[in-house]
């Protein structure tokens, strides 16, 4: 048992429930249903207690379609109220269950920390009521002052006018509800659980000492049990009787007693006696002042209900009791009172009915020896009531679930801003992550909008900034684009995530690291990681939180689509949330590694960098398959972590070439310059360690009729940059700084130049193997490209024939292969021609992508049949200011498919057909790809 919050949140499990099924409700929240929308109920009962209430709730926050999340305020000191860290505005609604609203005391000062108060909140209010004659008129306030919008009730229609005055609990609505429904648990055979053949005990019961003050009906419970073992003395009954506290059951103690009686004795439960204005409280202060009576003794009570007997039956509340679903569940015979029973039980039928004055005891007892009556009784108690769905917890969810809908379609705030058609169910459907607003890299539209016809590319992204809603794009058929806000509370993010059931050595202990390293205090880090600047212990934890909130909103929305076949992780900042949603869908995940992450920011130091490897280390066991940006950083990459990486290059679409026919025409593009000068362009993001501070400090040196265009978006690194060429007396003349250009005019406006350049510098593991956009740009734009000696880049260039890979760090070698290049046309045009021909035969993403394409749809058809596939029928919803979707989910067969299998001979066949040279892989790809699938499909 794990305990937080002072008590109030715990998670219990008990054998006696049903396989994976625990009798006590989750007190964490979860992300597991078919709709979005959160309910807050609130709720107290004690885990030793009787398993009745923890369980019924257990039940419904496990079947509901909705989320609820269950805070218990058992051990907590009165008065009750909510930490003042939970915003209600992130509940669709919020739920008092009758074990708290019992007493309307315990409900008034809930909300006294809450910035937004019950009665200000305009999401649903529901109450459970039940024992609904005590305090009633101080209860019917209460719901009328907070504008409560649902009653669940167990009174009859007829009779709610006199506890609910409308004048004072205002338009609500009410539902009737039964004290107790058939839970999964109660249809589990509870005779070959807890019983035995011989049934040692005839007659059973345990009585509960009720108020006086709720009239006859309650004090029944007492005197049945008594009246009964006066009335068969001398039958040789064998009987364990008592209405003693110390004598009660609790769990499954309960269960098991019953199940060794062949018969309980039973009356209604409910009340007969409101007190609706004080009267009855009245009369028996006037009672107690005359009377001598011990207030123990039969003859005080007896006395007392004569006294009060005008008041019983002023309002009807009886009702069947949940001891009834249980004795019919255990096959024990019930022996009841005359009574109604909620129109559930039937005397004769499912229980024999013994007289308020006993006169019939001596047949009731003929049929509890007859073995063949009493067995007719209980199976047809067990087939009407326990066998027949209309009596299950689940039928009661599904009508709870049906009236909350029916609430959130009148409040326009909680209305769906957004619906979403299914996902084709005759492609498959890739769900790609990524942990930016997907415009910000090309290689996202590249990846959605290019993939074959097999293949529908979903994008979910985060969006960092003020946005508070969802946003979607696209549609089904083309593949949804769709990004939502990222959370800023790393710790309720943490706590969501870990709150699924899982079990040990799965990503989530990842999550866990990282709530455990944002928390951890400074001196700690220093000890355990060597991390000792304060600056890096600020940036390790902020690296940590923004790992965390991305993975909590990504593995939410992406864990609630139903129809996802394959997922892809871009980065390592995904990586994460897409291990968090295998594990829930069971679906592959391929790993699209843009660099290595570890090495990405020029400014770790050694312990970060190996921090950071180490948890990139331990995500990688999660994945499928792999790839990065190319065959160096592949190789690289492989070798460091000991697991195979593909390579898919940053390579611009063929329909790049298509945009030129616009450069002409937009002067924007224009690169002003005299017409004997050479326009050397770098484009792109302006960054530290790119060389641009070279090429700034060495072109006073170069051929005058060469000019240095730097085009990139505003920074504050970039004024660095135009300062230094204004001290260098070059700008504007020699160096130009033209306005940046949209990603998608990046290859028409560097049409415009003569020469693209590529400085970035080797000194990072990520710049040594870098395979930049702006290679296929400048290529599809036709023009030679002047690079540093990037391992990479110069494999291009040399395969391309398309331009010069210079050494930066020999300034004299710089300087010669700009004047070179300035020189002579000639060159500039047969290389600027190889490019545009290498782009358009081999580095263009329509080409390089076809592996990557193919490897996905392997994985995914891997998985399951995509003939057999069953996609959602209904259309999925996000709510307003609420970054959730979800698509109505399969069927529960469906709901959690197979978890995908990749064995050793799978990943070892995949090593070795990478070793295989491309070009002789391409040549057999579409016979080797029918043959992998058609073994797969066998495993």
């Amino acid at each position: 048992m794990a305990h937080t919050n002072a008590g109030c949140r715990y998670s219990v499990y008990s054998e006696s429930c049903m396989p994976g099924i625990s009798i006590f409700p989750r007190l964490t929240p979860t992300s597991e249903k078919d709709r979005p929308e959160r309910l807050l109920l609130l709720c107290y009962f004690d885990h030793r207690g009787i398993s009745t209430v923890p369980q019924n709730i257990s039940f419904l926050q496990r079947t509901s379609k909705f989320e609820v999340d269950v805070y218990n305020f058992a051990g907590c000191e009165a008065p009750f109220r909510l930490p003042a860290s939970f915003d209600l505005t992130a509940y669709v609604g919020i739920v008092l269950h009758n074990s708290l609203a019992y007493n309307v005391d315990n409900l008034r000062e809930l909300d006294e920390n809450l910035a937004v108060r019950f009665k200000d909140y305009e999401g649903v209010k529901v109450v459970f009521k039940q024992d609904e004659n005590y305090k009633v008129r101080g209860t019917a306030r209460y719901l009328g002052e907070n504008r409560f919008d649902l009653i669940f009730t167990c009174l009859p229609e007829n009779e709610r006018e006199k506890v609910y005055p409308r004048d004072v609990v205002g338009d609500v609505e009410f539902f009737r509800m039964l004290t107790g429904y058939v839970t999964p648990d109660l249809r589990d055979n509870l005779v070959s659980r807890f019983g035995n053949e011989e049934r040692d005990i005839d007659v059973g019961y345990r009585g509960s000492l009720q108020p006086l003050d709720f009239g006859r009906l309650c004090y029944e419970k007492r005197t049945i049990g008594w009246d009964f073992l006066t009335a068969t003395q001398g039958m040789g009954l064998r009987m364990d009787i008592s209405s003693r506290w110390e004598d009660r059951f609790s769990g499954d103690d309960w269960l098991r007693f019953m199940c060794r009686c062949k018969a309980m004795l039973g009356v209604e439960s409910g009340a007969s006696i409101f007190d609706l204005d004080g009267d009855v409280a009245r009369a028996i202060a006037e009672y107690d002042v005359t009377s001598t009576l011990d207030k123990t003794s039969r003859e005080y009570a007896e006395g007392l209900l004569q006294h009060i007997v005008q008041f019983e039956g002023n309002v009807y509340y009886n009702n069947i009791s949940p001891r009834h679903l249980e004795a019919a569940a255990a096959k024990t015979l019930q022996i009841l009172f005359e009574g109604e029973y909620s129109n559930v039980l039937v005397p004769g039928k499912h229980y024999v009915e013994l007289k308020r004055d006993f006169s019939n005891v001596e047949q009731v007892v003929a049929i509890l020896r007859d073995d063949a009556a009493r067995t007719a009784i209980v199976e047809a108690a067990w087939r009407d009531i326990i066998a027949a769905p209309t009596y299950w917890i689940e039928t009661f969810v599904a009508r709870f679930d049906e009236r909350i809908e029916a609430q959130i379609a009148k409040k326009s705030w909680a209305q769906p801003a957004i619906q979403l058609a299914p996902l084709r169910k005759d492609r498959i459907n890739v769900l790609l992550l990524c942990s930016h607003y997907p415009d910000r890299d090309p290689r996202i539209k590249w990846l959605q909008k290019n993939a074959p016809d097999e293949i529908v590319v979903h994008v979910l992204g985060v969006d960092g900034g003020p946005r508070d809603q969802v946003i979607v794009e696209r549609d089904a058929s083309i593949g949804y684009t769709i990004v939502a806000p990222r959370p800023y509370n790393h710790l309720l993010t943490l706590n969501s995530i870990l709150s699924e059931e899982r079990p040990e050595g799965t990503a989530f202990e990842e999550a866990l690291f990282l709530g455990w390293l944002e928390s951890m205090p400074a001196e700690h880090i220093s000890h355990a990681y060597g991390i000792s600047r304060i600056y890096s212990i600020a940036n390790t934890r902020d690296i940590a939180r923004y790992f965390l909130n991305t993975a909590g909103v990504l593995a939410d929305l992406g864990g609630r689509i139903r129809g996802i076949d394959a997922i892809i992780a871009c980065d390592l900042e995904t990586l994460l949330p897409a291990a968090l949603i295998k594990h829930r869908l069971g679906v592959p995940v391929m790993y699209d590694a843009h660099e290595f992450w570890p090495d990405s920011n020029d400014a770790f130091m050694p312990a970060e960098f190996e921090l950071w490897q180490k948890f990139e280390r331990r995500l990688l066991p999660y994945v499928d398959d792999a790839v990065t940006v190319t065959r160096g950083l592949a190789s690289f990459m492989s070798s460091f972590y000991g697991r195979q990486f593909g390579t898919l290059p940053n390579c611009e679409p063929l329909e790049a070439v298509d945009t030129l026919s616009q450069a002409s025409s937009n002067r924007a593009f224009e690169l002003e310059r005299e017409e004997d000068q050479v326009a050397f362009l770098v484009q792109g993001n302006f960054a530290i360690g790119r060389g641009f501070e070279i090429l700034i400090d060495i072109w006073n040196q170069v051929d005058k009729r060469a000019k240095l265009f730097l085009r990139g978006p505003d920074s504050s690194y970039k004024a660095s940059l135009i300062e230094r060429a204004r001290s260098n007396e070059s700008l504007d003349t020699r160096i130009v700084f033209p306005a940046a250009v949209p990603e998608s005019a990046l290859v028409a406006a560097a049409s415009h130049a003569d020469v693209g350049i590529i400085p970035y510098e080797p000194k990072s593991i990520n710049n040594r193997y870098c395979g930049p956009n702006k290679l296929s740009q400048y290529m599809a734009a036709g023009l030679p490209i002047m690079s540093n000696r990037l391992e990479s880049v110069a494999e291009v260039l040399h395969e391309g024939d398309c331009g010069f890979a210079v050494d930066f760090t020999n300034l004299a070698d710089v300087i010669h292969c700009v004047n070179t290049l300035t020189a002579d046309a000639a060159l500039r045009k047969r290389l600027g021609a190889n490019a545009r021909v290498h782009f358009s035969a081999h580095y263009n993403w329509n080409a390089v992508a076809k592996t990557f394409y193919a490897d996905v749809l392997a994985l995914a058809e891997s998985r399951k049949d995509i003939d057999k596939r069953v996609s959602a029928n209904e259309p999925s919803r996000i709510r307003a200011a609420v970054p959730i979707i979800t698509l109505k989910q399969e069927t529960e067969s469906q709901a959690q498919p197979p978890a995908f299998v990749s064995g050793p001979v799978w990943r070892g066949a995949r090593a070795i057909w990478r070793m295989i040279p491309t070009r002789v892989r391409n040549a057999f790809r579409g016979r080797v790809h029918g043959i992998l699938i058609f073994l797969v499909k066998r495993l």
